[in-house]
């Protein structure tokens, strides 16, 4: 995924010098820009850190970096859809290869800091424009632990300039060498929804362009709005090829949105129901899926649906949830307690914390030091040998890849590897259609008898597809009888199985020999 683009860039800085393409503003950041945000000078020289790439060391080109004018902090301004602003005015800086726009803008912390606007497509979205601010640590290779890039997701109708000037998120990134990026997500009001979440994806790449951060240590971070944001963009990231998140600092930010459009007002309905959201009310027919898809939990009687809970695809992550039992947002707590409550039963290295700090619904709630501490402490695990899977879209799962599943449904299913006796175990299937397994990435093997448990409550059957057979089978049997429901492709080395037609009440043992 991560490739230096030493000959591109160097390309491009040559293009400064002829005027027709000016720097972008972060390449300095490493070593020369500091003057540009704190005010004193500083002899310009090469980037030799981690947190710049490519060669920098073109005579004068970062004197090109701007400081913002006029710019404020506020984070209750520059809301609703990013508007772009026209090129080079207020300290913009154009970089058209990229379709950005940046400029500095004041430090809160002594590391440089800088905003960008990333035009459409760039910016993820084929018509929507995305903004967002990053501080990026000086001198890092001299900190000890530094590195990680932090994300961090604003909450309800605020910019995201309210991750930098409501927490001690600068401060500590500054402090361990930690690149901070802060998303708007198109929208102050986005709840974390597709289009927010992929325009994200392009924001990290773009970065990951750039900036040096390590892949294993990414952690999301958010409050309220932001904290439901963070739980649910790293829920939905499990595959290698997404960036995929090492932990989550939830402060009260889990939501069943379904619960928050049923109990809000005419003008909340018709917001979340707008295409800028979701585009439609979620119990319109056969229309309810775009809102469960980035709800962690979703609560029916008073009490978590577990089929519906896809919190629980971050079962082998580190995650810290902290609630104020003094938050007047009461609905919010009683969510969040209810997901950490059952996370804390599946048995997830969760740090659940719970203190009262005050009648107020606010970042400086929760010890923004201790969280970044705990969760310091832990990179992306390797893929789990056995999890539960929330697929709400085609794609990879840690070593499975789901090919098909019913239409607006989520499918789930439990998955197991015992390498001790070559078996896969694939449990409780539902609305899933076609998978594919990657017995090679599980640590098992297709060179000797494979025992794949299968069992489903649906009243369909499964297409199993299992990587790895440049030839057929020997047989294939369910429970001892010999089966004839399968197919193999000699050039992509699959073996598929149509497994019987369900419910299946029990497990069903196929037994695959080569």
């Amino acid at each position: 995924m991560r490739v230096l683009h030493h000959n591109r860039f160097t390309s491009i800085l040559r293009s400064l010098q002829a005027l027709t393409l000016v720097g972008f503003a972060w390449l300095a950041a490493a070593e020369n820009a500091r003057s540009q945000v704190s005010g004193y000078a500083e002899t310009p020289g090469p980037a030799t850190g981690p947190a710049a790439k490519g060669d920098y060391t073109t005579p004068a080109w970062w004197s090109l970096v701007r400081q913002a004018v006029p710019f404020t902090w506020d984070s209750k301004s520059q809301l609703g859809p990013v508007t772009v602003p026209i090129p080079g005015s207020y300290g913009w800086t154009v970089l058209k290869a990229e379709n950005v726009e940046i400029r500095t803008v004041p430090s809160l912390s002594g590391d440089p800091t800088f905003e960008a606007i990333v035009l459409p497509p760039a910016s993820g979205h084929p018509t929507r424009t995305e903004r967002f601010t990053i501080q990026v640590p000086l001198h890092a290779e001299k900190i000890p632990g530094s590195g990680a890039l932090v994300i961090g997701f604003h909450s309800y109708s605020v910019s995201e300039k309210s991750v930098f000037n409501n927490t001690d998120l600068p401060a500590i990134c500054a402090q361990k060498g930690w690149t901070l990026l802060a998303p708007y997500g198109l929208l102050d009001t986005h709840f974390g929804n597709v289009a927010s979440q992929k325009s994200l994806d392009a924001v990290i790449a773009l970065v990951d362009e750039f900036l040096n951060f390590d892949l294993n240590r990414i952690y999301t971070v958010g409050f309220s709005m932001g904290g439901g944001a963070a739980m649910s963009y790293a829920m939905r990231r499990r595959s290698e090829d997404t960036y995929r998140v090492a932990g989550v600092v939830n402060h009260t930010g889990t939501m069943d949105l379904l619960n928050e459009y049923s109990v809000g007002s005419a003008s909340f309905k018709a917001m979340l129901s707008n295409p800028l959201h979701f585009g439609n009310p979620p119990f319109t027919k056969n229309f309810a899926f775009p809102y469960e898809r980035v709800s962690p939990g979703i609560v029916v009687g008073g009490a978590l649906d577990l089929q519906r809970t896809p919190a629980r695809n971050l079962n082998n992550l580190a995650i810290y949830t902290y609630v104020n039992p003094g938050d007047p947002q009461t609905g919010l707590v009683q969510d969040n307690i209810k997901v950490a409550g059952q996370m804390l039963a599946d048995g997830v290295n969760i740090n659940y914390v719970s203190s009262f700090n005050g009648t107020k619904h606010h970042w400086d709630t929760m010890d923004m030091y201790s969280a970044m501490d705990w969760i310091s402490r832990f990179r992306l695990p390797k893929d789990p040998k056995s999890a539960l899977v929330y697929a709400d879209r085609k794609g990879e799962y840690h070593y499975v890849d789901v090919r098909d599943s019913q239409r607006l449904r989520t499918a789930t299913f439990g998955l197991g590897a015992q390498v001790s006796g070559n078996t896969f175990t694939l449990s409780d299937t539902r609305y899933l259609d076609k998978i594919a397994l990657d017995l090679d990435r599980a640590g098992l093997s297709t060179s000797i008898r494979l025992n794949l448990v299968w069992s489903t409550p649906d009243a369909g059957s499964d297409i199993v597809v299992l990587k790895g057979y440049p030839v057929p089978p020997t047989s294939v049997e369910f429970d001892g009888i010999l089966s004839t429901t399968w197919t193999h492709d000699p050039v992509t080395e699959e073996l598929s199985i149509t497994t019987p037609t369900g419910p299946t009440g029990s497990d069903i043992v196929i037994l695959v020999t080569p």
